[in-house]
Formats: structure tokens, sequence, C-alpha cells
């Protein structure tokens, strides 16, 4: 009886080049996430952004009070030390933007802008709350709580019922039907 196992000449062969290629992809993986190459990097298309040190923002004035405001399309009111937010200064087009929609209102404080009312469309929507990005700038969050009313359904006239009795050649249609049915047959 032969006990040996049979063992195709070039097996010793694959099986070291089968680990060769392993080992390259490992140290091809390892590179990419040591430099940044990953998935962590760029991935799905998008890129890092890189900003050089003279566009990062000097410290920002820390106020000296409490500070908190209220606006709509009419009014801008604040309570507290508005001197250390230069956003202030600009209320009148804070307003502005505020004049489109019913009842839309910003409230908040230094940091936190909370955006509420009601408008017709979810482009409003956006553009009420790009232009509260552009007027408190980027060190203020911006909560874009604006609803959009729903549009009012549109009614759909369903055309009555044509009956035809194919059987008795009677037929049962309304006086516009000519102009909905085609002929089947020449």
């Amino acid at each position: 009886m032969n006990n040996n196992l049979s063992v195709h000449p070039n097996q010793s062969s694959y099986a070291l080049w089968t680990w060769l290629i392993a080992l390259l992809l490992a140290i091809i993986l390892l590179w990419m996430l040591f430099s940044g190459r990953g998935p962590t990097g760029a991935c799905c298309g998008a890129s890092a952004a890189v900003v050089p040190a003279e566009a990062i923002p000097a410290v920002p004035i820390t106020p000296s009070g409490n500070f908190s405001f209220n606006a709509n399309c009419t009014q801008f009111n604040n309570t507290g030390d508005a001197t250390a937010y230069a956003w202030v200064a600009n209320a009148d087009a804070i307003k502005t933007s505020l004049c489109g929609g019913e009842g839309l209102n910003a409230a908040g404080d230094g940091k936190n802008v909370v955006l509420t009312g009601v408008v017709d469309s979810e482009a409003t929507k956006t553009k009420v709350g790009e232009d509260a990005k552009a007027h408190f700038g980027d060190s203020v969050t911006i909560d874009n709580q604006i609803t959009v009313k729903a549009a009012e359904p549109v009614a759909v006239a369903v055309p009555p019922a044509a009956k035809l009795y194919f059987a008795t050649a009677k037929t049962n249609q309304p006086a516009d039907s000519a102009t909905q049915l085609a002929p089947i047959v020449e």
C-alpha cells in the first residue's frame, strides 16, 4: 500500500508566489495607511482640504456679557454686549433675508442661531439658510428649523367610464366619447 500523497510538482512554487503576492499587498496597504492615502484620506472622490496657516482666523473676542438677539422681517432686537459680533452692524440685511415667508424669525446668541417660520418651497428654505450663514459667518452654528408648506393637492377630474356591451351591440357612452375612444378595427 502506498501512503504517499500525490503532490503536483509546481504546487510548492504556487504556494511561494501566493505568499509573495499577499506580502506585497500587505506592504502596499500599510504604506497607504501610514501615508494618508487610505480610505480616511480621500474616500469616494472627496479630498481633504488643506488650509494654509494664513487662512486660519484669529481667536474671536470673548464677549463680556450675555448676548442674545431676536430678528424678523421688521425688527432686530438684541440684549447684552454686541461689540464682539461684527454681524450685528449688518442687521438690516438680516431683516431683509427674513422677509421671504410667513413668520420667519432668527433667534440666538453669538454662537448659535435658530431659524423658524414657514416658507412656500424647499428652495426658499435653503436660500434663507444660506443667507443666514453668509450674514453670521462660519463661527455661528445655524439650525434651520423652517418648515415648508405642503403643496395643495390638485384635483384630478376622472372621466366617466364607458360601458360597452359587445354581445348585444348596446353601448352606454358619454356624449364626448368620440374624442376619448379610438376605433380599434376599421
